[in-house]
């Protein structure tokens, strides 16, 4: 009996291992066809994989010794960095209020403060004397925490608790502009004296609203030198590691 014999692709042969009349059983190499192109995809396959399963090792297995170091440095100079920011949003705060705002009102840290300047917009007078006797409060954290705070203190938290009381204070500013804008000369205060209120009160703004950057800045770069450590600590993400190993698949 006969049958035709056929390979699955053309080319060109390069050995003929058995002769015609041979026995041969299923399986038996009788001819080889040159194959460099196909062993190169089998490299490539291969490289391929190697690749795929380097990868998952990377994500599965964290960063190098010398690059978590890098990260670890990198959390402790955002500490500092927030730290020195809720300094300076401490320091502001009371130099807002007690430097500047001070100065136009009588018995500031009472719980009755009076605003001294004769102005037409009523509302804000009432608002101001009544937000200053609250900042009172406000000082008296920022003075404790000032003497207090390390890179050891909760620093997220704190940064939000001082950000929202710098807030505040900048707020109490935009009222005592208000009230200044609408301000009226009288026996105590002069026109030129109001006007050297309300540039001091337009600069001390300006400042608080840089303390308020520097504590969103501060906030944010602890935050992505926090996740960045715990990354290389504890290698990727979930996501990051099934997508390596369906890459390996």
């Amino acid at each position: 009996s006969e049958a035709s014999v056929r390979t699955e692709s053309q080319g060109q042969v390069v050995g003929v291992y058995r002769s015609l009349g041979d026995s041969v059983t299923a399986g038996t190499i009788i001819a080889e066809m040159e194959n460099a192109s196909q062993r190169a995809v089998v490299l490539q396959a291969e490289a391929g994989v190697d690749a795929a399963n380097a990868s998952l090792s990377k994500v599965t297995g964290g960063t190098r010794v010398e690059q978590r170091a890098i990260l670890a440095a990198a959390l402790t100079s955002a500490e500092s960095g927030a730290v020195n920011a809720l300094l300076t949003g401490y320091a502001a705060i009371e130099s807002a209020v007690r430097g500047t705002a001070d100065s136009m009102f009588s018995n500031p840290d009472t719980e009755h403060p009076t605003f001294n300047i004769t102005t037409t917009n009523s509302q804000a007078k009432i608002n101001l004397e009544s937000e200053r006797a609250y900042l009172t409060q406000v000082i008296e954290v920022a003075s404790e925490k000032s003497t207090s705070i390390s890179v050891e203190s909760d620093l997220p938290a704190e940064l939000n608790a001082a950000e929202i009381n710098v807030r505040r204070v900048r707020s109490f500013l935009d009222t005592l502009i208000q009230a200044l804008d609408a301000a009226v000369s009288s026996q105590n205060v002069s026109d030129t004296q109001i006007a050297v209120y309300r540039a001091e009160s337009s600069a001390t703004r300006s400042s608080i609203t840089a303390a308020l950057s520097g504590l969103s800045i501060a906030r944010s770069s602890l935050i992505t030198a926090q996740k960045n450590l715990e990354v290389g600590i504890a290698g990727g993400q979930s996501e990051d590691v099934a997508t390596a190993e369906a890459s390996v698949k």
